[in-house]
Formats: structure tokens, sequence, C-alpha cells
């Protein structure tokens, strides 16, 4: 389960990395719009991931932690977008 929601975060994180690129030369509020809609989205996957293995009973630490960290790399590489956009 571990390589499958790495793999979900890695796709996820090149998403947005694509969608902060399309969306840097346009407007500020375009921009942060996108920026806004990725944190949501990673949210509410793991509120969805732990509901899941909430409800299947099965260990959830492992997976939560592996998830977090995900996006906490793909956040850093989010970083030199926000100096970008000033």
């Amino acid at each position: 389960m571990i390589p499958w929601i790495l793999i979900g975060v890695g796709l996820e994180g090149a998403v947005a990395i694509w969608a902060l690129k399309w969306a840097l030369p346009k407007s500020d509020r375009a921009f942060f719009s996108v920026f806004a809609g990725d944190a949501f989205l990673r949210l509410t996957a793991l509120g969805l991931v732990t509901g899941w293995l909430l409800y299947r009973h099965l260990p959830f630490v492992v997976p939560l932690l592996t998830m977090g960290s995900g996006y906490l790399v793909m956040s850093m590489l989010q970083i030199p977008f926000l100096y970008k956009a000033r």
C-alpha cells in the first residue's frame, strides 16, 4: 500500500507543479487560487485516506506518515514558485 500512496502523492504533486507553472504568468488571483486549491486537495486526500483506513480497520500511522512526508517534500518543491509570484 505504501508504494501506491507514494505514487499518488507524486502524481498529485506533479500536477500541482504543472498547474502552478501554468498559473504563474496569469494574474495573482489565478496563481493563489491554484495554490490554495492544491492545499485543499491535499487535506481532502489525507482525510479520505484516513477514513478509508479506519473503515477497513487497518493500521493508519505508517501510511499517513508516508503520505504526509511525501506532501512535505512536494510542498518544498513548490516554494520557488512563491518567490516568482511576487
